[in-house]
C-alpha cells in the first residue's frame, strides 16, 4: 500500500480502541526501534497506547455463519463460486487457514447474525465453502472496527480498487448507490472524500446507467471495461441509440444459442466493436409535415436533443384550432421518430 493510501486508510479507521484487544493485536502507527528488554518493551507499548501513538485492534475467530455481508460492498456475493474463488481456496488450504484478516462491525438489528463483513467477502465465502467441503474446523478471522456506513463504504472501496475480480461495472453501481446514500447526490463532495477526480467519478456514474439490454449482450460483467462502457453509454445518447439496441438484441440471441450449445461466448471486445459500429440513421429525404386537403399546415424545420423548430404555413388563412391540432400531430410524429 502506498504512503497516500496508508494515510487515507488511517483516516477511515481512525485511532479508536477496539473491544477486547490483546497484546499481539497492537499495531504501531509510528515506527520506533525495538528495545531488547521485554519488560521495558511492554511498558513502552502501554505508554504509547495511552498516548494514542498505538491503537488496539480486536482480531476474532468467528463462525462465518454468524456474519452477514454488508449491502454496501461492490462485490456481488451471489456471483461467487468455487471457480471464482479457486485461488483463495487453494491458498487457505495450503496455509492451514486464513492468514489475512477480514474487517467486520457489530450489528444490533439481526437475531441471526452478530457481525457484518465490510472487507473480506471472498474470504468469508471461501471459509464457508471449506467448512462444508471437508474442512469443518476452518475459522473466519476478522478484525472488529467501529464504522458508520460512509466510512465502511470508503474502506471497502479502497480494497476493491486493487481487486481485479471486482468489475468496473460493479464498482460503478456501487458508486451510484453511495452517491445518494452517503453524499446527498453531490458528486464533488464524494470525489473529495474518496480522493478521486470528479471527471473519473462522473465517468463511473455514466457507466452505472448502462441499460440491461446492453449488459446482457456481454459474456460477463467483468468483460465491460470502464472506457468501453463509457463510450457505449455516450453513444446511446445520440441518434444511434435505436441501432445500438437492435444490435445488442441480436448479440443476446447469439449468446443464448452459444450457451445452450456449450460453445465459447462472443468475447467482450467483439461485442463492444459491434455495438460501437452501429451506423447513424440516415436523415429523412422528405421533411416531416402535416397536411389538410392537400395543403401543408405545418412542417418540421429542425430538431435537437433539447428543442425543435416548427414552421406554420400561411397562418393568416388558418384558425387557431386547425393550427393547434396540426402542431400537436406533428410533435407526436416527430417524437415517434
Amino acid at each position: 500500500m502506498s504512503g497516500k493510501q496508508g494515510e487515507y486508510l488511517k483516516g477511515i479507521i481512525g485511532t479508536g480502541e477496539g473491544e477486547g484487544a490483546h497484546e499481539e493485536g497492537i499495531q504501531p502507527v509510528l515506527d520506533r526501534p525495538r528495545r531488547p528488554n521485554a519488560i521495558l518493551s511492554r511498558t513502552n507499548s502501554i505508554e504509547r497506547l495511552a498516548s494514542g501513538e498505538l491503537r488496539q485492534v480486536t482480531e476474532m475467530r468467528l463462525d462465518p455463519a454468524r456474519c452477514r455481508i454488508w449491502k454496501g460492498n461492490a462485490r456481488r456475493y451471489e456471483m461467487l463460486n468455487e471457480v471464482a474463488c479457486s485461488d483463495l481456496i487453494d491458498s487457505i488450504v495450503a496455509d492451514g487457514g486464513q492468514k489475512i484478516s477480514a474487517i467486520v462491525r457489530r450489528v444490533q438489528d439481526d437475531p441471526e447474525h452478530e457481525f457484518e463483513v465490510i472487507v473480506g467477502t471472498r474470504r468469508h465465502w471461501t471459509i464457508s465453502w471449506l467448512r462444508k467441503n471437508n474442512y469443518p474446523d476452518m475459522i473466519f478471522i476478522a478484525r472488529l472496527e467501529n464504522l458508520d456506513d460512509e466510512a465502511a463504504f470508503r474502506l471497502a472501496d479502497l480494497e476493491n480498487r486493487a481487486r481485479k475480480d471486482v468489475s468496473d461495472l460493479e464498482r460503478a453501481w456501487n458508486y451510484k448507490l453511495a452517491l445518494t446514500s452517503y453524499y446527498g447526490g453531490r458528486q464533488k463532495a464524494m470525489a473529495e472524500r474518496l480522493k478521486i477526480t470528479p471527471g473519473w467519478l462522473s465517468k463511473m456514474l455514466t457507466v452505472a446507467d448502462l441499460p440491461t439490454e446492453i449488459i446482457e449482450a456481454f459474456p460477463a460483467l467483468d468483460s465491460i471495461a470502464l472506457n468501453v462502457g463509457y463510450e457505449i453509454a455516450c453513444a446511446l445518447g445520440t441518434k444511434r441509440r435505436a441501432e445500438i439496441l437492435k444490435i445488442a438484441a441480436d448479440i443476446r440471441t447469439e449468446q443464448a444459442s452459444l450457451r445452450i450449445n456449450g460453445t465459447t461466448l462472443i468475447d467482450g471486445r467483439k461485442v463492444s466493436a459491434r455495438l460501437l459500429a452501429a451506423p447513424t440513421p440516415k436523415l429523412r429525404q422528405d421533411p416531416l409535415q402535416i397536411k389538410r386537403a392537400g395543403r401543408t399546415i405545418t412542417s418540421l424545420v429542425s430538431k435537437t436533443r433539447s428543442a425543435m423548430t416548427i414552421r406554420i404555413h400561411n397562418p393568416a388563412d388558418l384558425n387557431n384550432a386547425d393550427i393547434g391540432e396540426a402542431v400537436a400531430q406533428l410533435v407526436k410524429t416527430v417524437m415517434e421518430h
